[in-house]
């Protein structure tokens, strides 16, 4: 009976974790090192050539204008950068 009462209060215990009316770091952490595990795994061997982060920088401001630029500037942009690459 000690069995089944240690049992219920656990599934309470995470059922009000996931709530999130009860805070169990040590879940959280476990929760985090499963999600890094699976991430590690399922990644590719190799970078992706398809993504590239661009940072618009000061300079970049003051020769192009203010932000936010129009959707036809923003294409113009991106359109050279991808001819460069």
């Amino acid at each position: 009976m000690q069995c089944v009462s240690a049992s219920a209060g656990v599934v309470v215990l995470f059922v009000l974790h996931g709530a999130h009316l009860v805070n169990l770091p040590l879940v959280e952490n476990f929760e985090g090192a499963l999600y890094d595990a699976r991430v590690r795994a399922t990644m590719p061997d190799s970078i992706s050539q398809q993504i590239v982060i661009i940072d618009f920088d000061e300079k970049s401001l003051k020769e192009e204008g203010r932000w936010p630029w129009s959707r036809e500037r923003l294409g113009e942009l991106v359109k050279k950068l991808s001819d460069h690459v």
